[in-house]
């Protein structure tokens, strides 16, 4: 099963990446614990969403920071 990972998770990988692992482990652990999505279209395009939102207020927290 193919899943995006919401966390960084050793040995697997970092938060965005699409990686597959078996049914169950996917199941019974990375989306019981909210730790991935299954990597459908509509999950991929809400987590492209959230990301550039992510991005745009780190940029916005980088210019004040940078200014002062």
């Amino acid at each position: 099963m193919q899943v995006i990972l919401l966390e960084n998770i050793k040995k697997l990988g970092a938060i965005g990446e699409k990686v597959t692992v078996k049914d169950g482990y996917a199941r019974n652990f990375l989306l019981k614990n909210k730790k991935a999505l299954v990597a459908n279209k509509k999950n991929t395009e809400y987590f492209e969403q959230q990301k550039s939102e992510i991005n745009k207020k780190n940029e916005i927290c980088l210019l004040y920071t940078s200014d002062a």
